[in-house]
């Protein structure tokens, strides 16, 4: 009986996790690349969501728990990147929402913004158009990213400054004709009005004072080394 409980617990492990997708990430955007021609899209301060055809994972490589009216709006068999969001300024509530095991109601506020369809053949432009052929033309939570063309760096600094003046986190901009790459690509840029870095958390100091108790500071390591 004991065995039994351990290949369950075993199983269910297995399936909450899985080798992390290979995703297309950005690199940032410079004012030395001419963006002319590019598209543009806003870039989503959400989660990270891949749809595998079947289930839902994070960049990372866990299941993500969708409530069945979410799920059926997904289409079965096609490879969707996207971002799970519940709108500007809600990053930490997304999170939390995302990491549950029992969805909640704030599912019902939740949206999968797609922008990519990683195993569709062609350019950019044709997966966009293979994306419209299999999302569902009505749904409350499921939806193609809208893209339009920048028709320069005016333009897209423009179109930036908009965004963040409405409470949203910038732009991601996309090279014409350009595949999709499971690796950080030079095709992909974020455009936002400062700059950030991934880092690993290798240390923490308790706070003082005040803050005795509290996460005082993180100690982190960038990956040049720093």
């Amino acid at each position: 009986m004991k065995s039994a409980f351990l290949l369950a617990a075993i199983l269910a492990s297995a399936h909450l996790q899985a080798e992390p997708p290979k995703l297309l990430l950005a690199k940032t955007w410079d004012e030395s690349i001419d963006p002319t021609g590019w598209w543009i899209s806003e870039k989503y301060d959400g989660v990270r969501g891949y749809w595998d055809g079947d289930s839902m994972w994070t960049r990372g490589g866990q299941r993500v728990h969708l409530p069945d009216y979410f799920y059926r709006e997904l289409p079965r068999g096609v490879v969707l990147d996207g971002e799970l969001w519940l709108g500007r300024g809600k990053f930490e509530e997304t999170m939390s929402t995302v990491r549950r095991q029992r969805p909640d109601e704030r599912w019902r506020e939740m949206h999968f913004m797609v922008f990519d369809a990683p195993k569709a053949k062609g350019t950019f432009e044709k997966r966009l158009a293979f994306l419209k052929t299999k999302l569902p033309k009505v749904a409350k939570h499921v939806a193609a990213v809208p893209q339009w063309r920048c028709k320069g760096k005016a333009h897209l600094i423009a179109e930036r400054d908009s965004i963040v003046k409405a409470g949203g986190e910038g732009l991601m901009i996309r090279e014409p004709e350009s595949v999709y790459e499971g690796k950080r690509s030079g095709t992909l840029l974020k455009v936002k009005t400062h700059d950030d870095a991934e880092a690993t958390v290798i240390g923490h100091k308790p706070g003082k004072g005040k803050f005795e108790g509290m996460l005082g500071s993180l100690r982190v390591r960038t990956k040049d080394g720093r």
